[in-house]
């Protein structure tokens, strides 16, 4: 009776093959995802998987942060409605007023996680945004959105420290902490109104 362990391990060979392929063809794939303005080595990124909606659908908001500094730096993550601020605005120049009470989601937010981010232009995703549990986007139009976000200045600094690079309980040997605001690209949402069911 022949053994059928060659045959699993060349199968177990050809499937870690494929994965190192797959992964290779995802890292060199282009990235078509717009972004801000860089600031002290940061860019913001916010986008949709589409851009027409039925008033009533969630919208979701992809969040990206990449880094074009020299730096390593840590991004903090938590409930994204917490750590960024976002402007919604109507087509006829209506700002938004957000549904929920922020300030107090911000003191009540939860633990914070930490993703590196390696500086040369590394993109790393946060949670995602689900913009129509902050903002009433019931009203048919065009909304136009973008997001801030305050992150630490790494300027001249090495981040190795969570502590320093979250901007929580910085070390008394550590620089001073400065942050800065980093504005994410513009994109435009429509909204239109639930279609008319015939009796």
């Amino acid at each position: 009776m022949h053994s059928n362990r060659p045959l699993a391990c060349l199968a177990l060979s050809l499937a870690f093959v494929a994965q190192f392929l797959n992964a290779q063809s995802n890292t060199n794939m282009p990235d078509h995802r717009e972004w801000g303005k860089e600031v002290a080595g940061y860019e913001l990124s916010i986008s949709t998987v589409k851009t027409n909606y039925v008033s009533g659908e969630p919208v979701n908001l992809k969040i990206s942060i990449k880094n074009v500094g020299t730096n390593s730096v840590i991004i903090a993550e938590t409930y994204p409605a917490s750590i960024y601020d976002a402007s919604v605005t109507l087509a006829n120049k209506t700002v938004l007023e957000p549904s929920l009470d922020l300030k107090k989601m911000r003191e009540s937010s939860g633990s914070l996680s930490q993703q590196t981010c390696n500086p040369g232009g590394e993109a790393v995703s946060q949670l995602d945004y689900q913009l129509d549990k902050v903002y009433d986007l019931s009203r048919s139009g065009v909304y136009k959105v973008f997001l801030t976000r305050e992150l630490l200045d790494t300027c001249g600094y090495n981040m190795r420290v969570p502590s320093i690079a979250l901007g929580i309980s910085p070390l008394k040997s550590a620089p001073p902490v400065k942050l800065v605001k980093v504005v994410s690209n513009v994109i435009e949402i429509t909204v239109k109104p639930q279609p008319l069911h015939n009796n």
